[in-house]
């Protein structure tokens, strides 16, 4: 944050004159034309303004620039709107530099083609507002908005003519093209205005909302002038210049800051931020959705009061401006009701596609409440777990989860419900993994995220989605068997004895610290048998690589009933297996072991009509966890892995060493 301010520190002096100087110049002219307002008003027209022209002229002028310097620095999308603004504040400009004209030269006229230019201005700045982007399709129900924005145009209108134009029609203190000139200003500048609302209800982009906030306090502005010259003109009323002057400055002053917000936010945020995108369009766009039901509530307010006074006080000033209102309500009442068609329309609608997707899905999504208990479950429960999904309403979760995962669901949901909130949504909980239960009795194995909807109305529950993911699964495990296992034997490898040997080693650390007791005899051993086959390579060269499989399938075989259920064979090498035993008491228990195995592999074996006799020379090596094995834990049990299978190796070479068919424990 306080390098962004720097950056943006070390920009000011660059761009902020762009920006800034302008609108401080005008600041300035405005500040001077008001006080020249006051202090010229006792003055004859003739000298009051010249002065005045010349004070106002530039404000305008500076407007216009500004508005035209937006629409360079504008994306594409926003160019046309600054554009079109800036061409129509030149329309204004030039008008009054005809004023000036007028000021100094008393035998100038206006020329038909000075109005035609005066109110092009008005078009044009509608013709803005249309053109400036909406906040996005996908944000916008375009129907819903258009029908929101008649109702605030309607509902102006209405109230328009009641405090505007109704009466002022009825008089005839002015001809009637001073009258009708008088009324297309106002008509044309409601218009513009109207225009501002109808995209503010259709919200617009998020950068513009400000820029179009001060855009629409200046045609407010210009409204309010053009109606009160427009009242003074028709009903031969006097009326303050000073007023009606300062709603013109007023109006091209806030003309020039909203370009010159838009400007300096864009050419800021360009420079210091590239091209990223803005990170307020992550948050939630503005809702106008109040401005048609204020719209609403101003003309039925403002007909109920008329109502009111024509029932007390019966009169033709009291009872005539009834009509228009009710007219004018009844319209709106009718724009409601066609609202309400369309948003139920929508809402159909989009029932219908939601609907259409959840049945078409294959992911399981069930609504689950807080104790436990199913509440909904979608279509796809039925192709992925064989369940119709009334029969899982009100059965227990728990009653479709494997025994065995049962304890592990039960955590993922306890934590589920107890978590909180990230920026006010639900935090979805990381990927599970559970088994489930299909209806035939196979297990499935589903990936799930569980959403927290407990305090949400409409869903009351936590939503479980669960994706099938048994294929995957079942490939991850073969895998994970072909990684750690031998592929002829089914024995794990090498590198999968090693970790289970560590793994032992940890275990009988455990069990050895958690006792008190000093005797030996207590002390659990941990020993590894290391086997080399004798006579293997002649099966090989002789009878071919084929039979040579087969002595290895039978080996193993033996090798498995040799041992104990808890024992652990490992094939480690071409024709070298190994042999982890655990929970032995003494080196006598593995040499009981040792002779099983050299008594079993003695014994012949038939392969393609040959007998086949190969012995074995067996290695033992044999270790105590005690305290040699209470510190470094890490460390100790990699190097205590490493003595055992090299002093079983060692071991097995003085067998082999000595005639072979016998097994050697090592000595150190």
């Amino acid at each position: 944050m306080i390098s962004h301010r720097i950056r943006l520190r070390s920009l000011w002096p660059r761009d902020g004159v762009v920006v800034a100087g302008p609108v401080a110049v005008q600041v300035g002219l405005i500040i001077g034309y008001v006080w020249a307002l006051f202090a010229l008003r006792s003055l004859p027209e003739a000298q009051s303004n010249p002065t005045l022209c010349l004070l106002y002229a530039p404000v305008e002028i500076i407007s216009t620039a500004m508005a035209w310097l937006a629409a360079r620095s504008a994306p594409a999308r926003m160019r046309r709107g600054w554009q079109l603004i800036a061409v129509g504040m030149g329309c204004s400009a030039f008008v009054n530099l005809d004023w000036v004209w007028l000021a100094f030269d008393p035998t100038h006229h206006f020329s038909w083609p000075i109005y035609i230019v005066a109110y092009a201005q008005y078009p044009l700045a509608f013709w803005a507002f249309a053109s400036f982007p909406r906040a996005g399709s996908d944000e916008v129900d375009g129907p819903t908005h258009l029908l929101d924005a008649a109702i605030v145009l309607v509902a102006a209108a209405v109230l328009a003519w009641h405090f505007v134009f109704g009466d002022i029609l009825e008089q005839t203190g002015a001809g009637a093209l001073a009258t009708t000139r008088a009324l297309a200003y106002t008509v044309l500048c409601l218009t513009v205005l109207f225009g501002a609302v109808t995209l503010f209800v259709q919200r617009p982009a998020r950068r513009l909302v400000i820029p179009l906030g001060l855009l629409t306090v200046a045609w407010a502005a210009l409204t309010l002038a053009n109606t009160l010259q427009m009242r003074a003109s028709v009903l031969k009323q006097p009326l303050s210049d000073v007023a009606l002057n300062a709603c013109f400055a007023v109006a091209a002053f806030f003309v020039a800051i909203a370009a010159a917000w838009f400007r300096a936010r864009r050419v800021v945020s360009a420079r210091v931020e590239g091209k990223r995108r803005d990170s307020m369009h992550a948050r939630s766009a503005p809702s106008y959705s109040l401005l048609p039901y204020a719209a609403i509530a101003g003309v039925f307010v403002v007909l109920f009061q008329q109502a009111r006074q024509a029932t007390g006080e019966p009169a033709h000033a009291t009872t005539a401006p009834l009509m228009p209102l009710v007219l004018g309500a009844i319209a709106v009442t009718f724009l409601v009701v066609l609202r309400q068609i369309s948003a139920q329309r929508r809402n159909a609608a989009l029932q219908a596609h939601f609907g259409a997707l959840v049945e078409n899905s294959s992911d399981v999504v069930l609504v689950v409440d807080v104790d436990g208990i199913i509440r909904e479950a979608s279509p796809s429960v039925a192709h992925t777990l064989g369940h119709a999904p009334g029969t899982l309403i009100g059965r227990a979760l728990s009653e479709l989860v494997a025994p065995d995962d049962r304890e592990l669901v039960y955590a993922d949901f306890a934590q589920i419900t107890d978590a909180s909130t990230i920026a006010g949504r639900p935090r979805p909980s990381a990927p599970c993994e559970w088994r489930v239960m299909h209806a035939d009795g196979a297990m499935r194995w589903l990936e799930v995220l569980c959403t927290n909807l407990v305090h949400d109305p409409a869903v009351r529950g936590v939503v479980i989605n669960g994706r099938d993911v048994s294929e995957r699964k079942a490939l991850e495990i073969e895998l994970t068997h072909q990684a750690y296992h031998d592929a002829l034997t089914g024995l794990v490898n090498q590198a999968r004895f090693r970790k289970i040997v560590e793994q032992s080693l940890d275990r009988r650390r455990g069990n050895f610290k958690g006792t008190r007791k000093s005797s030996s005899a207590d002390r659990t051993s941990v020993a590894v048998l290391y086997i080399d086959l004798d006579e293997f390579k002649p099966v090989n060269d002789s009878l071919g690589h084929g039979a040579g499989d087969r002595v290895l399938e039978v080996v193993t075989e033996r090798l498995l009933d040799a041992t104990r259920g808890s024992d652990v064979v490992a094939r480690v090498g071409g024709d070298e297996f190994a042999v982890l035993l655990e929970y032995i008491r003494d080196v006598d228990e593995a040499r009981a072991v040792a002779h099983r195995v050299l008594e079993r592999l003695h014994q012949p074996i038939m392969v393609g009509g040959a007998t086949v006799t190969v012995g074995a020379s067996i290695g033992i090596a044999c270790t105590e966890v005690g305290d040699s094995l209470s510190h470094d834990e890490g460390s100790v049990l990699a190097e205590t892995c490493e003595i055992l299978l090299r002093d079983a190796d060692e071991a097995m070479y003085a067998a082999k060493a000595r005639g072979g068919r016998r097994y050697e424990v090592f000595a150190g």
